[in-house]
């Protein structure tokens, strides 16, 4: 997980400690981001502020709670019947148990779901779209 997408978590309130995750910082002076497990680092005191914590997979999937529903790789089946999609990372879709607002009265029922290029990308961006005020 990057620094700018644990920070969207930060922000929108989810929980800044964990078992097994760890935390981020980013030295804006010098644009860059400094990774430090949990409990093994001092913070030093001008990155205090810019902290943030990276929860692992599981915390992410406890955090959606009842409303998470599934983790797909969804090239995986293509994958194994075609060979020339080796060369496309694989894609994380991220479901929940809550239906999509609807645009337009034909319109199907889908679920909230939201796409990343890792799990823990996916995850994080459903609970983001889950917990929007």
């Amino acid at each position: 997980m990057n620094y700018e997408l644990a920070k969207q978590l930060k922000d929108a309130g989810f929980e800044q400690e964990g078992e097994e995750g760890y935390y981020l910082y980013s030295d804006l002076d010098e644009d860059r981001v400094s990774i430090h497990l949990m409990g093994e680092t001092m913070i030093p005191e001008h990155l205090k502020d810019k902290e943030v914590y990276s929860p692992t997979l599981s915390e992410l999937i406890e955090a959606c709670g009842d409303k998470f529903c599934m983790l797909v790789n969804d090239l995986t089946l293509m994958r194994r019947r075609r060979d020339c999609l080796d060369s496309i990372p694989p894609k994380y879709r991220a479901e929940s148990t809550v239906l999509k607002q609807k645009i337009y009265s034909g319109e199907p029922d889908y679920f909230v779901s939201e796409w990343g290029g890792t799990p823990e990308e996916a995850v994080s961006l459903l609970w983001l779209e889950l917990n929007k005020k």
